[in-house]
């Protein structure tokens, strides 16, 4: 439920524009006869904005209500991973340090770092949360990563697919969220073939799981290569744009997309599709979150899990820096954040596909085909 006249700040979630277009259906939310800017001219406007509040939301779980501040970050992710590193990633710390600044000001205990804004300064919050001392600060990647394989699993089950006998793809492998997969499917699955682009990571990630001498670790340079191998494949990689086709997989893959933006184009809707592609790390909330703008989801009931360990620890009265700096997320801490979220009426979101919610019928279609070409 939203209420534009609470007062009480318990928690901000920090988000913004996961693309240009994306930004540009805002600009035409707020001001529907707005004529499209050059894109260079509306980078730059972009680039001068301020941090700004969009809208409070009040959430009620059944043990506790609490309030929050949605705060818009005046980042593009191609601004983050811009090719003059030196300047436009000081500016995008400045702007996520301005926007914890902003909900500590408005006295918030805790905020969410979404999308981009954890990676901002190269360390998932760390840096920026050390420059607002006051405010607990989380990327939350704990509870999305714990969202994503609780969907993996699921579908597995759903599709009549065997976890243990599996091979699952982790792209991104080396980043916060595709170490805390990895960690989690280690012990459950037969296989996990492991890409990144930072390859020292990567291989630092493939030694720690090797030590569990259970599923078989292989690592690839090649995205496809790795995707080629898996009935299961997590993309969780931190990249501006998709950086796979549908066509790429297996038909019959069951396909996880964490990315923000989306690491899969959507090439085929969801009738044409042979994968069992959805959108990861997301949750429904106890309560409808109402947003007046396109925010890349199903409905109002649903919530990128980042957005909901912040709303989850301040139901809980847990103002702490749960999720907050690279690789420190274990299978334990994956499990102690989603039975608390569970506790507070959080429960698995829907499985969509682009815009389209996945039907029984439709779900029917890909088992046939996952058996026809086993």
């Amino acid at each position: 439920m939203n209420d534009s006249n609470c007062k009480r700040v318990d928690f901000c979630l920090i988000g913004h524009p996961f693309s240009i277009d994306h930004l540009y259906r805002y600009l035409k939310y707020r001001k529907p006869n707005l004529k499209k800017p050059r894109r260079e001219l509306l980078l730059k406007l972009f680039e001068w904005t301020p941090p700004f509040n969009e809208r409070q939301v009040e959430i009620t779980s059944p043990h506790n209500t609490v309030y929050g501040n949605i705060i818009v970050c005046p980042l593009l992710p191609e601004m983050v991973q811009h090719n003059n590193q030196s300047h436009f990633r000081s500016l995008c710390i400045e702007k996520v340090i301005a926007a914890l600044k902003l909900a500590a000001d408005q006295g918030a205990r805790i905020s969410g770092l979404g999308g981009f804004t954890s990676i901002a300064d190269g360390d998932q919050g760390k840096l920026v949360a050390s420059k607002v001392p006051g405010i607990a600060v989380t990327s939350g990647n704990t509870l999305t990563a714990m969202a994503a394989v609780d969907g993996v699993i699921f579908a597995s089950k759903m599709l009549g697919l065997k976890l243990s006998e599996s091979t699952v793809a982790v792209i991104g492998a080396s980043g916060d969220i595709g170490t805390a997969c990895c960690r989690f499917l280690v012990k459950r699955v037969r296989r996990l073939v492991l890409t990144s682009r930072l390859s020292f990571n990567l291989l630092k990630i493939a030694n720690e799981l090797k030590q569990y001498k259970k599923a078989e670790i292989i690592v690839e340079k090649e995205n496809k290569k790795a995707v080629s191998q898996a009935n299961i494949v997590i993309t969780a990689a931190s990249s501006v744009a998709p950086i796979f086709h549908q066509r790429d997989f297996k038909p019959g893959t069951i396909v996880c997309d964490v990315g923000y933006p989306k690491n899969i184009f959507i090439d085929y809707r969801i009738e044409k599709s042979d994968i069992f592609l959805f959108s990861g790390g997301l949750l429904r909330s106890p309560v409808p979150v109402i947003m007046p703008y396109d925010v890349g989801l199903p409905n109002p009931n649903v919530l990128y899990g980042c957005w909901c360990e912040a709303i989850v620890l301040a139901l809980e009265r847990r103002y702490e820096s749960f999720s907050l700096g690279r690789g420190l997320i274990t299978p334990e801490r994956m499990q102690l954040i989603w039975e608390l979220a569970k506790k507070h009426g959080f429960r698995r979101a829907p499985f969509f596909f682009g815009e389209e919610i996945w039907t029984e019928e439709q779900i029917d279609r890909i088992r046939k085909v996952k058996d026809k070409h086993r």
